[in-house]
């Protein structure tokens, strides 16, 4: 029985699975990156830190950086279907396309970036990566539809308020609900 995996280099590799100590893990062969995934596990000797699909399982990205935030200004983060200001509010945190990092300043000045989210297509943790993103960049808050338990705790943990958004609504509106909220939105 194969499982899939990640092996050393650009491309997939096709894994295998093996028994090691009451733990199933696969190995990758030819071109990938890391070691594979199968149903979990414990590492194997030698094998780093690629060797299971679990907390092993992170792949190496490396997530655009964001300027920080001006002195006093508020920090947004918003999930989004594309690109932009005028894209539509994705239902989803971990998974969403796009990552839209919001400034607004007292007087109501706002300063967007679009960065892609290299979680999306992750096979597990996407959301937890994509909030230790968040704490990293500075925010203050994040407006989402949804955000997952794992993800949710570690915003919480961290005092990034939860800001209630509708899917499908467009980031421009969730921006200007903000400045009309002001600082206790």
């Amino acid at each position: 029985m194969s499982g899939y995996g990640y092996g050393q280099g650009p491309g997939w590799g096709r894994g295998r699975k093996r028994r090691r100590r009451g733990a199933w893990w696969g190995q990758g062969y030819g071109p990938g990156y890391g070691p594979g995934w199968g149903p979990g596990g414990s590492p194997p000797p030698g094998m780093g830190p690629w060797a299971g699909r679990g907390v092993w399982a992170q792949p190496p990205t490396n997530m655009p950086q964001v300027r920080p935030p001006p002195e006093g200004w508020l920090r947004v983060v918003i999930p989004a279907e594309g690109p932009g200001i005028d894209a539509s509010v994705s239902p989803v945190l971990g998974r969403a396309p796009y990552l839209v990092v919001v400034d607004i300043s007292p007087e109501g000045e706002v300063r967007e970036e679009s960065v892609p989210n290299p979680f999306a297509q992750a096979p597990g943790g996407a959301g937890q990566a994509v909030a230790q993103w968040i704490l990293s960049i500075g925010a203050h808050a994040v407006a989402a539809a949804s955000v997952g338990p794992n993800a949710a705790m570690v915003l919480e943990s961290a005092g990034v308020r939860p800001v209630p958004a509708r899917p499908g609504a467009r980031v421009r509106e969730v921006v200007e609900y903000l400045k009309r909220s002001g600082p206790g939105y």
